[in-house]
């Protein structure tokens, strides 16, 4: 999976997500090799994103992309997720403690034996 935009990318690498930030056109003189440098390894996207944000917000950022373009579809990322999880638990919370019902009961049987 790759999120591509203007100034930034962030790839999916793995058990990560790296957030590559386009170097300026002072830092493509120095090192035009790659048109991108790795700003950070995230174990989660949401973070990539925040620190996309956070990137765009800064006093030293050399473009001119706004930064809440980003801030939406950050926020409603968040709560998606956030939905997800409630939505696992309660779906997941009876069965776990079925299993722990029937797997208790199935101790004190054999141990009345």
């Amino acid at each position: 999976m790759i999120i591509l935009e203007k100034d930034f990318k962030i790839e999916h690498n793995g058990d990560t997500f790296v957030l590559y930030l386009l170097k300026s056109k002072k830092e493509l003189k120095e090192n035009s090799e790659m048109e991108y440098k790795v700003h950070g390894y995230y174990v989660a996207l949401e973070n990539a994103i925040k620190s996309a944000i956070q990137w765009r917000k800064h006093k030293k950022y050399p473009f001119k992309e706004p930064a809440n373009i980003l801030i939406k579809p950050y926020l409603d990322y968040v709560e998606s997720i956030k939905k997800f999880r409630t939505y696992c638990n309660i779906i997941y919370e009876p069965i776990f403690k079925l299993k722990e019902e029937v797997f208790n009961g199935y101790r004190q049987f054999q141990n009345r034996h």
